[in-house]
C-alpha cells in the first residue's frame, strides 16, 4: 500500500494516490488488485467513483491538451511536470477557485475543450472532496540570496 510516509501531510498522499492511479490508468492496469487497494484504503467506498472520475478527466484532458502529455511509470516517486499541472488544476477546483481553474486550462487546453475539461475536472473534485482525498495547492518556492537578472540590450 502507498502508505503516507513518517510525517507525510494527508494532502500529499491524496496527490501519490491520484498520480499513481493515472499511471496505472496510462499502462492499462485499471483493474489491478493493487490499484484498486489503494483507492479503497485512501477513498473508501467511493474509491470506484473516482477512478470513474480521474479517468473521465484524463481522457477530456488528453482530448483537448495543447501537447501530448508525459506521464511517469507506476511507482516512480518522480513526479512529471504534467502531473505536477494535473494536480494543481485539481486543487484549484477543490478550492473552488474559478480564476485559478481558468488560468490552468488556458495554459494546458485548446480553446475548444476548455468546457469539458473544465466540467470533468469539477466533478473529480467534487468526488474526492467526499471522498477526503483534498489535493493542496502548489506551494510557491522563493529562492533566498538569488540575484536579479539583468536583459541586456544587444540592438
Amino acid at each position: 500500500m502507498l502508505a503516507p510516509a513518517l510525517g507525510e501531510a494527508e494532502g500529499d498522499h491524496a496527490e501519490h494516490v491520484m498520480v499513481f492511479a493515472w499511471r496505472m490508468l496510462v499502462a492499462g492496469r485499471a483493474r489491478c488488485p493493487v490499484l484498486r487497494d489503494e483507492l479503497a484504503a485512501a477513498a473508501g467506498a467511493q474509491a470506484m467513483d473516482v477512478l470513474s472520475a480521474l479517468s473521465v478527466f484524463l481522457t477530456t484532458l488528453g482530448n483537448g491538451s495543447r501537447h501530448r502529455l508525459c506521464v511517469g511509470p507506476p511507482r516512480c516517486s518522480h513526479r512529471t511536470t504534467d502531473e505536477q499541472a494535473m494536480l494543481a488544476l485539481i486543487a484549484a477546483a477543490q478550492d473552488g477557485d474559478e480564476e485559478r481553474v481558468a488560468a490552468h486550462l488556458r495554459w494546458l487546453v485548446v480553446p475548444d475543450q476548455r468546457d469539458a475539461v473544465s466540467r470533468s475536472v469539477q466533478a473529480l473534485a467534487e468526488l474526492a472532496d467526499r471522498a477526503s482525498l483534498h489535493i493542496p495547492a502548489p506551494v510557491r518556492q522563493h529562492i533566498q540570496g538569488g540575484r536579479r537578472l539583468e536583459v541586456l540590450d544587444r540592438s
